[in-house]
Order: structure tokens, then sequence, then C-alpha cells
């Protein structure tokens, strides 16, 4: 899925990156004809990190709604592992979990990096760092009394997603597609969570600007 490609103008950084390479990625083994391949299509995906972390996802679901395609599924001889991508208009996202390593994949300036990440890295926000409302008992009407009682099931989770020109500019500018590319992929990770959960509730991302 993924060429080595000679470094761009930004690198990655940060004490969670243990390390990273620039690469393309092979569009024509996502999509025929225009159109994201299913599970039929594409049953496996070779995810070449780097030379020594190379596996095989095995696509479990694959699709395309809210304006954006994913896949999603395990990663092949790992306990538990998993993997998500998306793809928004012409950009890629990908999050790879093999139980032992976390890598992921993101446009960075003019090129994709494939990261490896050292969770440990991150930090909890310092107690005090922001002000937790107290939430009291909120008043909830009767559904009986309203008459709107099982109408609605809870399954689905409409949501719409703002970001600042600040947040945009963080995640490289452009036209919005690195930052909406990974709002989608946080999506798509949240409901294959769900589903491993054996939780029936799903999002679905109805906009994002």
């Amino acid at each position: 899925l993924f060429t080595v490609a000679a470094e761009g103008r930004t690198a990655p950084s940060g004490a969670e990156v243990v390390r990273h390479r620039a690469v393309t990625v092979d569009f024509g083994s996502l999509f025929a004809s225009g159109s994201p391949k299913g599970r039929a299509a594409m049953p496996t995906v070779n995810l070449n990190l780097f030379a020594d972390a190379v596996y095989t996802g095995v696509v479990t679901d694959a699709g395309e709604e809210g304006g954006y395609a994913s896949w999603s599924g395990t990663v092949e001889g790992t306990d538990r592992g998993t993997f998500s991508m998306v793809v928004v208009g012409d950009t890629y996202a990908a999050h790879v979990n093999t139980g032992s390593s976390v890598f992921e994949v993101r446009a960075s300036g003019d090129v994709y990096h494939v990261v490896e990440i050292d969770q440990s890295q991150f930090v909890d926000h310092p107690p005090g760092s922001f002000d937790d409302p107290i939430i009291g008992e909120l008043d909830q009407p009767d559904a009986r009394s309203t008459g709107r009682a099982n109408q609605d099931s809870g399954n689905i989770l409409d949501i719409l997603v703002l970001y600042t020109p600040a947040a945009k500019a963080a995640w490289g500018g452009g036209k919005g597609r690195v930052i909406e590319t990974n709002i989608a992929l946080a999506v798509t990770e949240t409901n294959t969570s769900y589903a491993w959960s054996d939780v029936s509730t799903r999002l679905r991302m109805v906009k994002v600007e």
C-alpha cells in the first residue's frame, strides 16, 4: 500500500514519535473505477509500514458514508490487533494497533508519513487545567406523557463537527482535507470499538466544517 518517498518539508516531531518515514499511498489498490473497494474486492490489505513492520489487514468492514470511504478490520497474526483507514476527497489517514505497537499514517505537508507512536508519552491534563462544570439533576419529561416513547432507539447518533481556522492550520491548512480526514478516522475507530465491544450504537457524521 505504501511506497517510500522523498522526505517532505515537514517531518513529524514530538516525544511520542518513535520513528517515521515518508511514503506515497497507492490509491489504486483502494478504489476501482472511482469507487472504494468493498470486502469482496479487497478482503485483505498489505500494511507495509516499515521494513520490519509489515502486516496483513483482514477487512471486516468497508463502506462509504458521510462523504468519506472507510475500511477497518483485524491485523493478521496479532492478538486483537486492529486497523482503520479513511479517505476524504484525495486525502488518506490510517491507524494500526498491533497490540504491541501503534502506528499512524498521516498527511504531513506535501507527503504522507508512517509514524510509530509511543503512547506512554501522552499524559492527561494536570488537575485544575480545565474547569469541569458541575452538572446537577435535570428534569427529564416522561416519554409516555409526551407521546414520543420508543420513537428513537438511540442506535444511530448523528454528529456535527466544527473546527476553527487555527485547528485547520495546525493540521496542515489547505482545503481542510487533512483535519476532516482525521475526524473521519476518529469516527471510524469509534464505530469499530463499538462493534468489537458488542455495542449497537454507531456514530454517523452528517456534517464537518
